[in-house]
């Protein structure tokens, strides 16, 4: 630490002085007391004499100093008042909190002893005897810490001295980290603990050794305050021995090529000298850094050393042996991709694949249209070049070695015209997000791109790029309305197009889906609605209701010769409460919400009788919940099929869109929903683009293709009732024309009764033949499986240009089941048309046609049920024609414990035309619930390939049921792609009792136009089957193509039916 050091001296010359005046004026006779110096002389009245009487006015000044201003714990510090005026006494003030520590004395200094750190303001405190005045003042800061060991440093030169050279020794890089002095200086020559040199002043020293060896010399340093420390240093004194150690660069190298002799690595070495060929004599002398390089002329084997010096000490070593060959030539190869280019495509051409066998390829010399001059050197083997014209070319490249050596090798080029720029098609999932919410935009179905750039805000500024999948993720952290534009660019050129509008909502701004539920009527109660009352015929439908719906609200006269018209279109739409109480076998499950008929009791979930109901509801036309009430039980579970093709007859014009969605819903134990959806659009104007959409956590998914990207319907089942279920459906992804639009569902409800169970879920197909095995929580005596060609994962969104197809499959039965599957695949890239298949064989059969020919199929049959899906796969295909090529597929499955009450599958085939025959099909037990299935394909046990057509699938799915509790009539439904939505979006089929259509089937001409269809209406119910009548509409005319096509069926008996048979039929 720096401070002032203590000093001695008597600096009180006024003091002296005041001294001798008392004096004087004692000789004088004049007393003393009193006296100081200043005093003022008074004259005394009437006496004749002299009185002195002196009055002392002195004041004191105190000056104050430290004798160090910095100092560690223990530490004694003077505080010194010479420096003060006309002061007699002194008292301190040690810690400067203004309490004097101590006695008055006469001396004009005092010192302290600082035990604990700190910082103070020391003071003193001076008095003028005479006057008895006083003065304070402060000694200054003093700062008490510990005090730090100086670190010392220590160098010494010459760094090798030589016996009897003087050495000399300097710490002047020595330093104290709080700033002390260096006081002592002390120095250990021999390593002996004793210290030969220094002391307080001498820092830099000198001293000779007489003897060889290495040394050791210690420093020992000690600062003001008493802190020390040492350090030492080691050398070596007199020569080293040296000691060689040395390697080549290479072993082998060719004539004339440069070789490097290194012995950097020696030690104690000052000069070395190389043996280059092993002859014993050294070619090169006396290399001072240690090093050499060398030329072989000739080929041959050569043995390297070295010899290193330090004085006249030596040592030697070995180097390596040294290989020197020839030059041989190198190889060239040259690869173009793509071999046939178009003009303005970049070729590749790698040469990659050239070597050189005894060295390596330093250059590459580029001819690309081949005149034999270089159009390009490199030093890569690839490089990428682009031809301006269409036409044959030759090019070529020389490859060069490191000697030298050339080869050349060339290829022939046809470069065709100029690539077309690509066709950019994108889609956004979801249109309508939250601030942090993710989204999916989707270029993967655009043609011909190799980089797809996306501006995600509508700025014209692209932010993303992706040259892998052109499928992006985006996020927006602020609300609003967000265009979103694709740009697909190749070799030809780039497309522009709008994949979507995303609205950014704030956070709790969306529609919570469990917080919006309709009015429905209480079992027991009628609604007061005008024009409301019973179902004629005693039976009661499902309800229907929709959150647009006004309870209250107006219900328009219907005029009578309106009736038999509007109460079918009402029916069909979903809307057919008003339609039941117009017809008895009206409607299908549906209350419009203005008139609803009285529910009836309700049954517990632990009814021991296995229940069903089916029935058709419309989408609403804005996002809310739809529920449907008075099933009369607690469904176990649900399915769902929609159509593109089957709306609101108030709708107008059909898009030009193709697509079904399948789904389900089980009530879970825990009160959970598990749901889960299947679908499949493809887009009838463009000839490149179909949907494909898988989705757990929905029961309903439709993509629509319009003018703008597909766009979305999707639907939640939010909850399951004892007398019903509701449905949550978002239709914000509609927009444009399409925007309000409603879409028939056709729904199924089962409660399978009391030792039942049922489970769904999904698996995927292998990637070879053999046998799988998906094991169940159930004991499954009844599967469904669902299938497609397009998708591979759960949740998952695909645009494709290949074909895409439904596989359905029905299996009953544990040991040796029946089963029973369909398959449609539709080609969307134009004229391949459709293929179709139904196998009474198998429970899988997925379709890859393209360009008009079946290139595969992967099959399967399932050869048990119970605890697990046990499967056989006759074959898998993995090819050209399959999105994904060798990707596997998805399968999800129903499994049902049916409790010993399983449905029975079967087909059968339509008459001939014109035929007024009734069809009897035999089932062995009396149904309650048969759903129907039609493709409009004429064989079995083959696949089948349709012309192109308007609707591709040509799919008809329907249901008809019979009365409920001891009611009769029978209720049908049907979503009917059979006819061509160009002429017709909806075909309304109701009327008297049994004049309902469960299924229809399209009849094309030869050239795939839709020129008539057969309508299949359910007539009966018998003790042992039902009965069937035919309705053809055109189908007679000559026009119509191929044989009578088959029906496919799956009954579940009525609860109280006396069960004969069962399984497949």
């Amino acid at each position: 630490m720096h401070g002032s050091r203590f000093r001695t001296g008597d600096r009180s010359s006024r003091r002296l002085a005041l001294v001798a005046i008392l004096a004087v004026l004692a000789l004088a006779g004049v007393g003393t007391a009193g006296v100081a110096s200043g005093a003022a002389v008074q004259p005394v009245a009437d006496t004749g004499a002299v009185n002195a009487t002196l009055q002392s006015t002195a004041q004191p000044t105190a000056s104050c100093t430290l004798s160090d201003t910095e100092a560690p714990p223990g530490s004694e510090i003077t505080l010194t008042a010479y420096e003060s005026e006309d002061a007699d006494t002194y008292r301190w003030d040690k810690q400067g909190d203004g309490t004097l520590d101590t006695d008055t004395f006469d001396r004009a200094y005092f010192s302290f002893t600082y035990d604990e750190a700190g910082t103070y303001e020391p003071a003193v405190e001076v008095r003028n005897a005479s006057s008895g005045a006083t003065d304070t003042a402060s000694c200054g800061t003093l700062t008490i810490d510990p005090n730090e060991d100086p670190d010392p440093r220590l160098s010494y030169f010459p760094s090798s001295p030589a016996v009897g050279e003087q050495l000399t020794f300097d710490p002047g890089e020595t330093t104290d980290p709080d700033g002390d002095d260096i006081f002592v200086w002390r120095y250990d020559f021999d390593d002996d603990g004793s210290y030969e040199a220094g002391g307080e002043t001498d820092r830099q020293v000198t001293h000779t050794y007489t003897s060889r060896g290495t040394k050791t010399v210690t420093l020992y340093v000690e600062d003001e305050h008493g802190g020390s420390a040492t350090t030492t240093v080691d050398f070596f004194v007199g020569t080293r021995e040296p000691s060689a150690a040395c390697t080549v660069e290479r072993e082998s190298v060719r004539v004339g090529e440069s070789l490097t002799v290194d012995a950097t690595a020696s030690e104690n070495a000052s000069v070395a000298d190389f043996d280059v060929d092993g002859d014993g004599s050294y070619e090169y002398t006396g290399r001072e850094n240690l090093g050499q390089s060398h030329v072989y002329e000739e080929a041959g084997i050569y043995e390297v050393s070295v010899r290193v010096r330090n004085g006249d000490r030596t040592d030697t070593a070995f180097c390596g042996t040294v290989t020197v060959t020839s030059n041989q030539s190198p190889d060239a190869v040259l690869d173009v991709r793509p071999s046939n280019p178009r003009a303005g495509e970049s070729v590749t051409f790698d040469a990659s694949g050239s070597s050189d066998p005894d060295g390596i390829i330093e250059t590459y010399e580029w001819d690309f249209d081949g005149d034999n001059v270089d159009d390009r050197t490199t030093t890569s083997p690839q490089v990428e070049y682009s031809y301006d014209a269409a036409g044959n070319y030759v090019p070529s490249v020389t490859v060069v070695d490191d000697d030298g050596a050339r080869d050349v090798t060339s290829r022939d080029a046809s470069v065709g015209d100029s690539l077309p720029p690509p066709s950019t098609f994108c889609t956004v999932e979801d249109t309508t997000i939250t601030i942090g919410e993710s989204t999916t935009v989707d270029a993967s179905g655009s043609d011909g791109p190799t980089t797809v750039e996306f501006d995600v805000d509508g700025d014209e500024r692209y932010e993303r790029t992706d040259e892998d999948d052109f499928v992006i993720s985006v996020a927006y952290d602020s609300a609003g309305e967000y265009t979103v534009l694709a740009r697909g660019t190749n070799e030809g050129g780039s497309e522009v197009t709008e994949c979507g509008t995303i609205t950014v909502r704030e956070p709790g701004t969306e529609t919570p889906i469990t917080e919006r539920f309709p009015r429905t009527t209480e079992p027991g109660e009628f609604d007061e609605t005008p024009g409301a009352e019973e179902t004629p015929g005693g039976e009661e439908t499902p309800t229907v209701t929709t959150d647009e719906e006004d309870p209250g609200g107006f219900v328009p006269e219907i005029p009578d010769e309106a009736v038999p018209i509007v109460g079918g279109l009402l029916a069909l739409a979903g809307l057919g409460g008003l339609g039941y109480y117009l017809y008895p076998s009206g409607g299908g499950g549906g209350s419009g919400g203005k008139s609803a008929p009285p529910k009836p009791p309700t049954v517990p979930p632990s009814s021991t009788a296995a229940r069903f109901e089916t029935g058709t509801f419309l989408t609403p036309p804005e996002s809310g919940p739809v529920t449907v009430s008075g099933l009369g039980f607690e469904p176990d579970l649900l399915t769902f099929a929609a159509t593109t093709n089957v709306r609101s007859p108030d709708d107008g014009e059909t898009d030009r869109s193709d697509g079904w969605s399948h789904g389900r819903a089980v009530r879970g134990a825990d009160g959970s929903i598990p749901q889960t959806v299947v679908s499949l659009t493809d887009d009838a104007g463009n000839l490149d683009a179909a949907m494909g959409a898988s989705s757990d956590g929905h029961a309903l998914e439709l993509d629509v293709h319009n003018d703008a990207p597909p766009e979305r319907v999707a639907g939640q089942v939010t909850g399951i009732t004892d007398d019903g279920f509701e449905m949550t459906v978002d239709v914000e992804g509609l927009r444009g024309d399409r925007a309000g639009d409603q879409y028939v569902v056709h729904y199924q409800a089962f409660a399978f009764g009391e030792g039942s169970e049922v489970e769904i879920g999904h698996f995927r197909t292998p990637e070879f033949p053999g046998s799988q095995s998906i094991p169940l929580s159930v004991d499954a005596d009844h599967v469904t499986l669902t299938a497609t060609n397009t998708l591979g994962t759960v949740d998952n969104r695909r645009m494709t240009d290949l074909p895409i197809g439904f596989s359905h499959g029905e299996v009953v039965g544990r040991a040796n089941p029946g089963q029973l599957v369909r398959n449609v695949t539709v080609e969307p890239s134009g004229p391949g048309g459709t293929a179709q298949a139904a196998f009474d064989d198998r429970a899988l059969h997925l379709l890859y046609a393209y360009e008009g020919e079946i290139r595969g199929r992967t099959t399967a049959e399932v050869t048990s049920l119970g605890d697990s899906i046990d499967l056989e796969y006759e074959t898998v295909y993995s090819g050209p024609a399959k999105v994904g090529s060798v990707e596997s597929k998805l399968v999800t499955y129903v499994a049902v414990d049916t409790g010993g009450r399983q449905p029975t599958i079967g087909y059968f085939q339509l008459p001939e035309s014109g035929s007024n025959d009734l069809l009897s099909v035999d089932l062995g037990f009396e149904p309650r619930l048969i759903e129907f299935t039609t493709l409009g394909i004429g064989s079995l046990n083959t696949d089948e390939l349709s012309p192109a057509s308007p609707l591709g699938f040509g799919w008809s799915h329907g249901t008809a049921i019979g009365g409920r509790e001891g009611s009769y009539g029978i209720r049908q439904y049907v979503l009917n792609d059979a006819t061509d939505p160009e002429r017709s979006t909806y075909e309304p089929h109701t009327g008297p009792r049994h004049d309902g259509v469960a299924a229809a089937v399209r009849s094309l001409a030869d050239g795939g136009r839709i020129v008539g269809r057969d309508e299949l209406t359910i007539t009966g119910f018998t003790d042992s089957g039902f009965q069937v009548a035919v309705t053809d509409v055109g189908t007679d005319t000559t026009e119509a193509a191929g044989t009578r096509p088959y029906v496919f069926y799956k009954a579940w008996p009525s609860p109280d039916a006396d069960r004969t048979s069962g399984g497949q039929r």
